[in-house]
């Protein structure tokens, strides 16, 4: 079993970044660098095993698995 070690600022990342939709919004909104959201986001994935955020065309939302992380954000 794996043994998760990830901090609150991750999770608080991951949650502005689904709210937001795009990377660069929630890092401003965390007053943090677009370049540490993305390595904060990509240490996370790879904490986990698993992509959290899928690209499209307006720009990021959640993947399947983001779904299951962060359920509810209403």
């Amino acid at each position: 079993m794996k043994n998760f070690e990830f901090s609150i600022a991750a999770l608080r990342l991951a949650v502005t970044i689904a709210q937001a939709g795009k990377l660069t919004r929630a890092a401003s909104e965390l007053r943090m660098s677009q370049s540490a959201a993305s390595h904060g986001l990509n240490s996370l994935e790879l904490q986990l095993g698993t992509g959290l955020v899928v690209g499209v065309h307006e720009g990021l939302r959640l993947s399947e698995a983001g779904q299951r992380l962060l359920p509810s954000r209403s």
